[in-house]
C-alpha cells in the first residue's frame, strides 16, 4: 500500500522490489526450462535424449526377438589337436619339446572309469557247500531248574524278572564241532574271495530219535534257548535279483545281532540246576572259551577271600606254567576220565577222542607222549567196542574246532536216545548274483549245513522203570514190570494195567510195603498186533501231553532190561 507521507521513492519503493524479483523469476524459468543450456553435442535437449535412447532400445528388443538362431560353428578335435601339439614338426608343444611329428605318446590317454559290480563270467563261482557237524556228544541228567523266560536279544529283563517258577526236567546237552580250517579249503575251492569269512549262525537245529527203534523217524527238537527264536527279516530283490535298498538295510542290522549274540545262538546255556543233577556239558575245547580261566579265576578269588596279596592273586591268574601246557594237562586229564567207566555209565569214547586230539594238537607243548599213549589205548579200545578207529596224520588245532551246542528238554527219563545236529547261516551273497554262476543262489538268505552222523545213544538215569511184557488181545490190558531203586538196590513188581490206569502203585502189603512203585505214567491206548511185535503200549506222563510209545518186543529184549532180570532183583513177579 502506498505512504501517504513522505517523498516519491518512499511511497514507491517496495512496489519496485517486488517487479524486480518477478521479473528475474521469469528469466531464470525461461533460460533453464525453456530454452535449456544443457544440449547433446548433436544439440538435443535432455528431453529428447531420453526419448531417442528409449526408441533405440525398443528397436533393439524387436531385433533379438525377431533374429533365427544360426548352427555353431566349433573347430574339430583333430583341428584343435594340430593346434595344440602341431602337425609337423615345426609348431605347437612338438616343436617345443623338440620331438618328431611321428613320435608316439609315452602313455595313453586315461579312459573314463566305469563302475562295473560283480566279476567276468570265468571268475563266478558256485556257493560252498557248509560243513556238517561231527559226530555229535551229549551229557544227560534230571534237575529243578528256574527257567528264564525267553527274551528278545538286547533287551535289559534282569534274571529276576525273567525266571520262570521252579520245574524238574529231565534234559540232554548235545555238543558238536564245525572244523573251521577245512570249511575254508571249502570256500578257497570254490574261489571265495580272500579275507576272514565269518560264519553268523541263524540257528542251531536238534532232532533225535529212539535208540532202540533205529527205523524210527528223526524228531524235531525245539531246544532250549533263553532268547526269543529269531525272525529272519523278509527280503525283497529287484529284477536283477540285488536286495532294495530297505531290505539290504534290515538284513545289515540283523546281521550286527548275529555278530553281537554270536555266543547265545550258537551256544545257549541251561541255568544252574536248583536241586537235583548238577547240569553238565561235554567239555568239548573251547565251549565256554580257555578252558584254564576258569581255574585261574578260582584261584585268584579264593586268595582274595583269603586275604592274600594282590601279587598273589595275580600270580594265581598268571599261572606257574605257560596256558599251552596248562591246556595241554587238562584236556588229557578229562580224556582220560572220559575212558574210564563208573558203575552203570559207560565210558564216553567219542568225547575222549575229541579231548585227546585237543590235547596232541595244542601247539607250544614239546612233550606229548603220554596223550600219545592214550590215544593208542583209545583206539584199541574202539575196536574192542564195535566204533571205527579214527586215524589222523596230523591233530587238528583245538582253536579251530568250533563248538556249537543244543539243549533237549523234553526227554523222558529212563529212555535213550540218539540225537543229531546241523545249523544255519546266513547267506554270504545274497543279492550278489555277479559274484555266482547260478543267479538264483542270489536269493537264497539262509544255509544249511548237512546233518551230522548220530550220536551214541544217551539215557537220563531214573530211579524207576517199567518193562512191557505182554499185550492181552481180548481185556485190551498189558502187562508191565515196574522197576523201582530203593535201599541200594532195584526193586520190581508186576502189574497189569488197562486204557486210562496210571502205572505202578504203592503196595499195602508184603516184603514191598515201603516201595513206592509210582511211575507217574498213564495209559492211553492198548494194540494188539499180529506177528512177532505182540503190541504196543501207547502212554504219557501225567505232567505232559506227549505221546510215546513201548513195543512188547523191543522191551523184552532190550539189553537194559535183560541186565535188571539178570541181577539180583528184590521182590519179583
Amino acid at each position: 500500500m502506498a505512504r501517504k507521507g513522505g517523498n516519491l521513492v518512499d511511497r514507491f519503493a517496495d512496489k519496485v522490489a517486488l517487479g524486480l524479483g518477478a521479473a528475474a523469476l521469469l528469466a531464470v524459468i525461461g533460460f533453464f526450462f525453456v530454452s535449456s543450456p544443457y544440449k547433446s553435442p548433436e544439440g538435443k535437449a535432455p528431453t529428447e535424449v531420453c526419448e531417442a535412447v528409449a526408441q533405440e532400445a525398443d528397436r533393439a528388443r524387436q531385433a533379438v526377438v525377431q533374429k533365427r538362431p544360426q548352427p555353431s560353428q566349433t573347430s574339430p578335435v583333430g583341428g584343435l589337436l594340430d593346434q595344440w601339439f602341431g602337425n609337423d614338426s615345426s609348431t605347437g608343444l612338438l616343436a617345443n619339446a623338440g620331438l618328431p611329428a611321428d613320435a608316439r605318446y609315452a602313455l595313453p590317454w586315461p579312459l573314463p572309469l566305469v563302475d562295473v559290480v560283480g566279476t567276468s563270467e570265468e571268475d563266478r563261482h558256485d556257493l560252498a557247500r557248509l560243513l556238517p557237524p561231527e559226530k555229535p556228544v551229549v551229557k544227560a541228567g534230571r534237575s529243578t531248574f528256574r527257567l528264564p523266560v525267553p527274551v528278545v536279544p538286547g533287551s535289559r529283563a534282569s534274571e529276576s524278572e525273567s525266571a520262570g517258577p521252579e520245574t524238574t526236567l529231565a534234559w540232554a546237552n548235545v555238543v558238536a564241532q564245525i572244523d573251521l580250517l577245512e570249511q575254508g579249503r571249502r570256500f578257497r575251492a570254490q574261489r571265495y574271495g580272500s579275507g576272514m569269512y565269518y560264519l553268523p549262525i541263524v540257528e542251531v537245529q536238534l532232532q533225535r530219535r529212539p535208540a532202540d527203534v533205529p527205523q524210527a523217524a528223526w524228531e524235531e527238537v525245539g531246544g532250549w534257548r533263553p532268547y526269543a527264536p529269531l525272525e529272519v527279516p523278509a527280503v525283497e530283490f529287484t529284477a536283477a535279483d540285488r536286495l532294495t535298498p530297505e531290505s539290504q538295510e534290515a538284513l545289515d542290522a540283523f546281521r550286527k545281532i548275529l555278530r553281537r549274540y554270536a555266543d547265545e545262538i550258537g551256544r545257549p546255556k541251561l541255568p544252574a540246576a536248583q536241586s537235583g543233577d548238577p547240569v553238565v556239558y561235554p567239555e568239548a575245547p573251547w565251549i565256554w572259551g580257555d578252558p584254564v580261566m576258569e581255574e585261574e579265576q578260582a584261584a585268584a578269588d579264593a586268595l582274595a577271600g583269603a586275604g592274600g596279596s594282590f601279587s598273589a592273586q595275580r600270580e594265581a591268574l598268571r599261572g606257574r606254567e605257560p596256558k599251552e601246557q596248562r591246556r595241554y594237562k587238562k584236556w588229557l586229564r578229562q580224556a582220560e576220565l572220559e575212558m574210564r567207566s563208573s558203575g552203570d555209565r559207560a565210558p564216553n569214547l567219542d568225547l575222549a577222542a575229541i579231548l585227546l586230539e585237543a590235547a596232541l594238537g595244542v601247539e607250544g607243548v614239546d612233550d606229548k607222549s603220554k596223550a600219545r599213549e592214550r590215544w593208542t589205548e583209545l583206539q584199541r579200545r574202539r575196536r574192542e567196542s564195535g566204533l571205527p578207529e579214527i586215524r589222523r596224520e596230523t591233530f587238528r588245532r583245538p582253536e579251530k574246532m568250533m563248538p556249537i551246542q543244543a539243549s533237549d528238554t523234553e526227554v523222558v527219563p529212563g529212555q535213550a536216545y540218539v540225537y543229531r545236529m546241523r545249523y544255519a547261516i546266513l547267506n554270504h551273497y545274497v543279492g550278489q548274483p555277479a559274484e555266482l554262476r547260478r543267479r538264483a543262489d542270489a536269493r537264497r538268505v539262509l544255509l544249511y549245513s548237512d546233518w551230522s552222523e548220530p550220536s551214541a545213544p544217551v539215557e537220563v538215569w531214573t530211579d524207576v522203570l517199567f518193562q512191557l511184557t505182554a499185550v492181552n488181545a481180548e481185556k485190551r490190558t498189558a502187562t508191565v514190570n515196574v522197576y523201582r531203586w530203593a535201599s541200594r538196590q532195584w526193586n520190581v513188581k508186576r502189574f497189569t494195567v488197562e486204557v486210562g490206569e496210571e502205572i505202578g502203585g504203592s503196595p499195602r502189603g508184603g516184603r514191598q510195603r515201603g516201595v513206592d512203585f509210582s511211575t507217574g505214567v498213564v495209559v492211553v491206548d492198548v494194540i494188539p498186533e499180529a506177528g512177532e511185535t505182540g503190541g504196543r503200549l501207547v502212554y504219557c506222563l501225567k505232567s505232559d501231553t506227549r505221546l510215546n510209545e513201548r513195543y512188547v518186543n523191543l522191551d523184552r529184549d532190550h539189553p537194559k532190561y535183560t541186565r535188571l532180570v539178570t541181577r539180583k532183583v528184590a521182590g519179583g513177579t
